[in-house]
C-alpha cells in the first residue's frame, strides 16, 4: 500500500506558483498563481486531512485565498503569499561563479534601519552565501558582477533605498582580498595571473 504524501505548506505555496517563477522575471507576469483543489489531488496521492488543515492555516495567515468558480474550488496566492514564495526561491538561490575575473571589486554597503532588522539579517546571510566577504559591519566585497541578483534581493526585502552597489578598480587591502578569495575557492590562480 502506497503511503500518502504529506505536503508541507511550503510545497503547497510553491506548487501554486509552479512554472511561473523565475528569479529574474516579474513574479506574476502571466497571472498563473492559482490552481483548483482538484489539481492538488491529481498531482499526488496525499493526506487530504493534513492538506485541508494546511490550506486553512495558509488562508488564516493570508498567504492564499479560496473561492469557487465554475464548480471548482480555487486556491490562489495573495500578494503576501507571492512574497513568501519569492523568499523561498531566494533562499535556495546559488550564485554561479564565472570562469574569468575582470579584476574589479563589487562592494555592497548598507544602512538598514532597526525597524527592518530581519530583512537586514537576511541580506547579510545571502551575501555570505553568495561568497561575499565582510570588510566592515555593513560593507561586503565580492570579485564578480552580481548586480542583478543583489537588485532582486534588495527589492524583495524592500530595502532598495538603504543599499549601495559599488564597482571599484582597487581596494587598499587588495592583496589580502585576493588571498582570502583564493582560500575560499571563489577565485583561482588562473583568474589572477
Amino acid at each position: 500500500m502506497n503511503e500518502k504524501i504529506k505536503l508541507t505548506s511550503r510545497q503547497i505555496l510553491l506548487y501554486l506558483a509552479e512554472g511561473v517563477i523565475h528569479l529574474h522575471e516579474p513574479f506574476d507576469r502571466h497571472g498563473f498563481y492559482k490552481k483548483s483543489i482538484e489539481d492538488f489531488y491529481n498531482w499526488r496521492e496525499m493526506d487530504k486531512k493534513k492538506f485541508s488543515n494546511d490550506i486553512q492555516r495558509l488562508k488564516k495567515e493570508k498567504l492564499i485565498k479560496l473561492y469557487q468558480t465554475q464548480e471548482k474550488n480555487i486556491i490562489e496566492l495573495t500578494g503576501k503569499g507571492k512574497q513568501k514564495v519569492q523568499l523561498f526561491l531566494a533562499s535556495e538561490y546559488k550564485f554561479q561563479y564565472p570562469k574569468e575575473w575582470d579584476k574589479k571589486w563589487r562592494l555592497v554597503i548598507f544602512d538598514v534601519p532597526e525597524s527592518k532588522k530581519k530583512n537586514r539579517d537576511i541580506l547579510r546571510r545571502k551575501l555570505i552565501e553568495i561568497g561575499f566577504v565582510r570588510l566592515q559591519d555593513s560593507v561586503f566585497i565580492f570579485p564578480f558582477d552580481c548586480k542583478a541578483i543583489i537588485d532582486y534581493f534588495i527589492s524583495l526585502l524592500n530595502i532598495k533605498t538603504n543599499v549601495q552597489y559599488i564597482i571599484a578598480e582597487t581596494v587598499e587591502t587588495e592583496i589580502n582580498l585576493v588571498d582570502t578569495f583564493l582560500q575560499l575557492n571563489v577565485l583561482n590562480k588562473k583568474m589572477i595571473s
